[in-house]
This record gives C-alpha cells, structure tokens and sequence, in this order.
C-alpha cells in the first residue's frame, strides 16, 4: 500500500473536505472514496485472492476488483482504472448497481476504514490478465459454487467482499 498517495477526504454525505495521505486516513478513520466491481461471464464470476504481502485481508478471497478513488477522479473513471490494472479487462459494460454507500471496517492491526463506495457490475469483455502486484489468484468460479463456499467458510473471504456479495443476493443480482 503507498501510504503517502494523497486521496480526497469526504463527509458522511461524500462531499469533498479536503485532502490527506493515505496513511493519515487509515490512521485516523477519515472517509475517502472507493470502488467496487463484480465482474460476471454468464452464469461465473471473477473473484481474486490477496496476495500475502497487501497490509489487510491477506490471502483471503475478494471481489473482481476493488481500489480507492484517487485525488480528483471520478468514480467511473476510478472503476476503469482499476479494472485495467488488476485484471487487464476494458470495463466497457460497466454500470452502477450500487451508489456511494459508506463502508466502514476497524481491521485488527487498528487501522480504520471509512470508504465512501460505489459498487459496479461488469460483463466478460476481454482476456483476464492477473496483476503481479497485489493479487495472488484471478480466477472465475460459478455462482452457485461461491454461493455455499460463503454459507460455509466466510473467514476465507474479505470483510467488504461479505458486505457486497450480501448486498448482491438481497437485490437479486446474482
């Protein structure tokens, strides 16, 4: 994690305050924005797992891609960036299923997550390419596997990933 990327800092309604490291953020709980993406093919999702080197949920399972806001961007752009970054894919079918929405976490290592995140869907649009930095497997599991691997053993995925994957079964988008 660079701790010294500067990200923009929000209020509890997501409006720009002002600005602070990433470090000072986790640190302090200050809110900042976020992006999260799901991407589908068919009746399978791409989930990626953690490498073992990233500061909070090491090894454990995640959504497609997830990654913060950087200064002055907006969310789309953000979700595109990431997309491209972790997963080598284009993002051209992305669309909201989920506007920014706070989600906070204290991780046991004390920092504070305060993320104003905005939560996307995306279909197969390209060859998945894994990125050597943070992630130690991208790979595409059917619905219906991921579904019961989380009834039972959800502490081998992410915290937020628990909250989104349980956002996308209440509204039925998986």
């Amino acid at each position: 994690m660079n701790n010294s990327e500067i990200l923009d800092v929000v209020d509890k309604e997501n409006k720009l305050v002002g600005t602070a490291s990433r470090g000072e953020i986790y640190i302090q709980g200050l809110y900042h924005r976020s992006v999260a993406i799901w991407v589908f093919r068919g009746e399978d999702i791409l989930l990626q797992q953690r490498g073992q080197g990233v500061e909070v949920g090491s090894g454990l399972w995640d959504l497609s891609t997830a990654g913060h806001v950087k200064q002055g961007e907006p969310y789309l752009v953000a979700a595109k960036r990431e997309l491209k970054e972790e997963t080598g894919l284009n993002g051209h079918s992305l669309r909201v299923i989920r506007k920014h929405h706070l989600w906070h976490y204290k991780y046991p290592n004390g920092l504070i997550d305060n993320e104003m995140m905005m939560t996307f869907r995306c279909g197969m649009d390209g060859e998945i390419r894994k990125d050597g930095g943070e992630l130690k497997e991208l790979k595409y599991f059917p619905v219906s596997k991921v579904k019961k691997w989380v009834e039972s053993r959800p502490e081998e995925f992410t915290p937020w990933f628990l909250e989104e994957w349980s956002y996308l079964l209440g509204k039925e988008v998986v």
